[in-house]
């Protein structure tokens, strides 16, 4: 994943208090369908792992949930979704850990996960971040983006707060190289996450659409170097300021094209669990994101 705009460096300091997070490690397994590739299995293998192991802590809000052991004649799978359990999943201790078994004809997934859980004791404020390929208009919503796509976000929220965005590149997969990309706040901007107003809209990375200061707005460009490159954009919103991460500067690479500031995973998920810990009002988005080559 590479995105072209320049961008500055920030970096801001946070404090921390003890809070209610659970440790939780949880092993299961996932049949992969034959349409989707190894990457994208994976990607659902571990978010069903992660959705299990709140739901073996926390349960779930519905009572007909089956859950199905693995065996040679049959697919284990889950009724549980993200939206239904009783808690959400923080941040990972370790990387999740993925092995590749053959169970009759099929190719199943062994998946690990260790990580941070919190139980979810109230509602959530109901945002909507709704990527963009191309316009800047709703209709435009897309997950799957093509090499030199115009990327744009389209975010509300029922109330007033602030909000971050990252982009993280899962084709890296060592925790300790530079994976996760900051693009809002804005490279030019002096807040340490972007205020938002409640019910209104905004178009993120669009200058026509910023009524506050569009001179430092960052445009983006979506690229790939691979034929297929899956990413996850994190939303992070929040009623209570907070500080963005602390990154490297923006690279340029050959052809002059510039990479925003960054951080590694392992530290991007050290500075997401500090945060969680302190502000049960905090809630992180994940959307995930192809881009492919024409």
């Amino acid at each position: 994943m590479k995105l072209l705009f320049v961008i500055l460096l920030f970096t801001y300091s946070l404090t921390l208090k003890a809070d209610d997070k659970v440790a939780v490690k949880c092993t299961t397994d996932y049949v992969v369908p034959p349409h989707l590739s190894l990457m994208e299995a994976q990607k659902n293998a571990i978010k069903q792992a992660k959705v299990q192991a709140i739901a073996n802590k926390f349960g779930s809000v519905i009572t007909d949930n089956t859950s199905q052991t693995m065996t040679d004649s049959n697919e284990n799978f889950f009724s549980i979704t993200e939206e239904m359990v009783r808690g959400e999943w923080i941040a990972d201790i370790d990387e999740p850990k993925v092995t590749m078994d053959i169970i009759g004809m099929k190719q199943v997934m062994h998946v690990t996960v260790h990580g941070y859980i919190r139980e979810i004791k109230s509602a959530k404020v109901n945002i909507t971040a709704k990527p963009l390929r191309l316009g800047t208009d709703t209709r435009y919503e897309s997950y799957q983006y093509n090499n030199g796509d115009n990327f744009y976000l389209y975010f509300k929220s029922p109330v007033d707060g602030y909000v971050t965005v990252y982009l993280i590149d899962e084709s890296i997969t060592d925790s300790k190289e530079e994976s996760v990309f900051c693009l809002l706040p804005y490279q030019e901007s002096n807040e340490g996450s972007y205020s938002v107003k409640h019910n209104e809209e905004y178009v993120f990375f669009s200058p026509a659409h910023d009524k506050r200061n569009p001179g430092i707005v960052d445009e983006l460009t979506m690229t790939a170097s691979a034929p297929t490159e899956y990413n996850t954009l994190m939303v992070i919103f929040s009623p209570n300021n907070f500080y963005q991460a602390n990154t490297t500067s923006a690279q340029q690479t050959k052809g002059n094209i510039i990479t925003p500031r960054a951080l590694s995973s392992q530290d991007f998920r050290k500075w997401l669990v500090k945060y969680r810990n302190t502000d049960r009002d905090m809630q992180v988005s994940r959307i995930p994101l192809t881009i492919k080559t024409k």
